[in-house]
């Protein structure tokens, strides 16, 4: 429209009325519509079809909407130009053709403009905080809030905040990329902010797909960290099942090259289901148990470096342990809390496996954050009789063995040396149990308990979880599955990326005479190529700061929606310094 007033103006002076020039306008949108639907519908299918391996066909139902959609959605786009076109006088017929001229409003008004909306943003930004940090309500309401007000707020705060922005970036950005390509920078001071309206729907364009990107990878990374193992855990546990080792056998692993013998405590383990009473509505079936760890608690818990690493959300460390030693209290993980409401000083009622009509009681004197448990109880061996678990109890030694009747000792928490070769340490394990079952059935036979025929190396096993190769396990699975949430963002963004080609070509051609200008003064081509390259980066890096103003915010909202969808509490925010590189 900026290139043909000329010729819309002479058109307004043979007659042509502003509606006629309005509905032209509007027809070229359709048709610059249909072909961006034809190549959506053929990007779309490529991606999924490459993506996945799947063949994916396309029904009647998305070739409508997907039309629908971008016809629908070419209507605001052509707004602006039609907005322009009718304001076209039949006078510009005869008028000089001109360059575009930049933004005409006064220097002060624009800059209290550019500062109201600038507050404007930041407020909306914080409006979105509040909803996030300061309403405490059910998941589903708090969802509604935060996905129709929330994430509305946000994406205006961001977009009212992005012509102050690229001010920043031109006063702040543009002088070191000046020196750095070796140009001066004088001469394109104030080209961005100069067509402000132009430069903000591209960085807003850019935006999208690097906000998106940006919310999957701090979501995703966010919500991992939880579940990694970390140094709260000690280095291996080892689970001989089913039988469990004597104690003489039990002394053996102790003694097992590269186990830290200082650093070793055998642990009392079994699995036991909520009273039925205690079981908040909606939250029943195979999680609504918990796995009791029982263990000498100054040996694991106490001192300045304990085996096991509890960090207290609620209740002192000093007090709880003293109830744990004393008397029946335990400490319980903060999934606990989420998922089925328990509090400080809250009584626990389990139900003995062996009898579900005994119900034992222990008081929660502490509820701690334990990195890793849902994959130490999967892959540990100490799901003793259901499936899945709710949670993760940590009582004493004696209080578990005596609640539960556990002679046997089959589980061991310990550290170990540099170094140490998990195979190595697996076939040591082995060995021991292979050595406890023959001898459990040589005694056994010995008493005509069981038949004289029964083998040796079929009924004992070792399950070895190493925290290095669960953390290894989990991160490169999660990393995969995170890669591919971010895939479509990525994509996104390289297809918006093609909208900054529109505008730096605009961004030329309507700087054309001035560019001559600069060629007759001696400025070499090279400059000029710099130039426009420095202008391109500028529109880059503000839309790459838009992306984390909108991404970190809208991925804090929904760690908090999700933070009792795999029984963690307030995971923290975990930046992916490779990750967002990248975007």
């Amino acid at each position: 429209v900026e290139q043909r007033r000329r010729e819309i103006g002479l058109l307004r002076a043979v007659g042509v009325s502003r509606r006629q020039v309005a509905c032209s306008i509007l027809i070229e949108s359709f048709l610059l519509a249909i072909p961006g639907w034809l190549g959506g519908l053929l990007a779309g299918w490529l991606i999924l079809r490459f993506s996945s391996g799947k063949d994916f066909g396309l029904n009647r139902m998305m070739v409508g909407f997907s039309f629908l959609g971008t016809v629908v959605g070419s209507m605001p786009a052509a707004m602006v130009p039609i907005l322009n076109a009718i304001r076209v006088r039949p006078l510009e017929a005869v008028s000089e053709m001109r360059e575009v001229s930049p933004d005409r409003v006064h220097p002060f008004r624009r800059r209290v403009r550019s500062r109201g909306l600038f507050l404007l943003g930041v407020a909306l930004l914080a409006s979105d905080l509040i909803l996030i940090y300061g309403i405490h309500t059910d998941v589903p309401r708090r969802a509604v809030i935060h996905s129709v007000f929330g994430v509305s707020a946000l994406a205006l705060g961001v977009l009212c905040m992005i012509p102050a922005l690229i001010r920043l970036a031109e006063r702040v950005l543009l002088p070191p990329l000046a020196w750095m390509l070796r140009f001066d920078r004088t001469v394109s001071a104030n080209e961005l902010s100069a067509h402000i309206g132009r430069t903000t729907a591209t960085a807003a364009m850019l935006a999208i797909g690097g906000g998106l990107f940006t919310l999957m990878q701090v979501w995703g990374y966010s919500m991992l960290g939880p579940f990694l193992p970390n140094k709260q855990m000690p280095d291996a546990f080892a689970a001989f099942l089913p039988i469990g080792l004597s104690d003489e056998n039990a002394a053996l692993v102790r003694e097992i090259p590269h186990v830290l013998q200082d650093r070793f405590e055998p642990v009392a383990v079994e699995q036991a289901a909520f009273a039925p009473e205690t079981i908040p509505k909606g939250r029943g079936g195979e999680f609504a148990n918990v796995v009791l760890f029982g263990m000498d608690v100054d040996r694991a818990f106490v001192g300045p470096r304990p085996l096991v690493g509890l960090k207290f959300l609620q209740g002192e460390p000093a007090k709880a342990f003293a109830a744990m030693k004393s008397g029946r209290g335990v400490v319980v993980n903060d999934a606990l809390t989420v998922d089925y409401g328990f509090r400080l000083g809250d009584r626990l009622k389990l139900c003995d496996p062996k009898r579900n009509s005994r119900v034992l009681e222990y008081p929660i004197v502490g509820i701690v954050s334990f990195n890793g448990w849902q994959w130490l109880s999967k892959t540990g061996g100490v799901r003793r009789h259901y499936g899945r678990s709710g949670g993760v109890v940590f009582a004493s030694d004696r209080l578990v063995r005596s609640d539960y009747n556990l002679t046997d000792t089959g589980y061991f928490w310990f550290d170990l040396e540099k170094g140490a070769d998990d195979k190595a340490l697996e076939a040591a394990l082995d060995k021991i149990a292979r050595k406890n079952l023959a001898e459990k059935t040589e005694r056994e036979n010995a008493r005509s308990e069981i038949a004289a025929g029964a083998t040796v190396g079929n009924a004992a096993y070792v399950k070895l979880s190493t925290r290095t190769s669960l953390h290894d396990s989990i991160a490169k699975r999660a990393d995969g599955v995170i890669r591919g949430l971010s895939t479509m963002p990525l994509v996104t963004l390289a297809l918006m990326s093609i909208a900054l080609v529109a505008v730096m070509v605009h961004s030329v051609q309507t700087r054309r005479r001035a560019f001559g200008i600069l060629r007759a003064v001696g400025v070499e081509r090279g400059k000029l190529t710099r130039m426009i390259l420095a202008e391109a980066i500028l529109l880059a890096l503000t839309a790459a700061l838009a992306s984390l103003l909108f991404g970190i915010p809208a991925a804090a909202g929904a760690l908090k929606l999700g933070q009792s969808m795999f029984g963690t509490v307030d995971p923290p925010l975990i930046f992916p310094a490779r990750g967002l590189f990248t975007g």
